[in-house]
């Protein structure tokens, strides 16, 4: 879910300088909500990722390092949008933010997997210790019977 949402926001900011051109609030605004609705899966699901990857003793300080990066990408992006602005034209940051997007969504498919023991790359040790720390992990989704 994490990376359709990065994928999805990516591919909606490359379509917003054609809506802007096209004089069309509403494919603006249809765009804009999409991109909202589609970031709001972003966070829980980075949870998700957590639930199997993270020990419990070292989630909240990863979700506080990765969950810090939005704001960091909004202080080097802004400076950043606005260079791209003066220098180049005004739909570039769109391209450039979205095409990042992109190139950072076939890397986290390519590159990540749901749990440990499903990587390839990460030594058996790290896998132990991560599946150690981490114990099992519930398949069931909680309802109002079982919480």
């Amino acid at each position: 879910m994490f990376g359709f949402a990065i994928g999805g926001t990516a591919m909606l900011n490359i379509l917003l300088p054609w809506a802007f051109s096209s004089h069309s609030d509403t494919f603006v605004v249809i765009i804009q909500v999409c991109q909202g609705l589609i970031q709001g899966f972003g966070y829980p699901a980075m949870h998700g990722v957590w639930r199997y990857w993270a020990p419990p003793m070292e989630r909240s300080k990863l979700a506080t390092t990765a969950f810090t990066g939005s704001y960091a990408g909004a202080v080097v992006g802004m400076p950043l949008s606005a260079f791209l602005v003066y220098y180049l034209s005004w739909s570039m940051p769109f391209y450039i933010y979205g095409f990042m997007g992109a190139i950072w969504t076939v890397l986290w498919f390519s590159m990540t997997f749901e749990k440990p023991v499903l990587h390839p790359s990460i030594s058996r040790e790290e896998k132990e210790y991560i599946e150690a720390k981490i114990g099992h992990v519930s398949q069931t989704h909680p309802t109002v019977n079982n919480f």
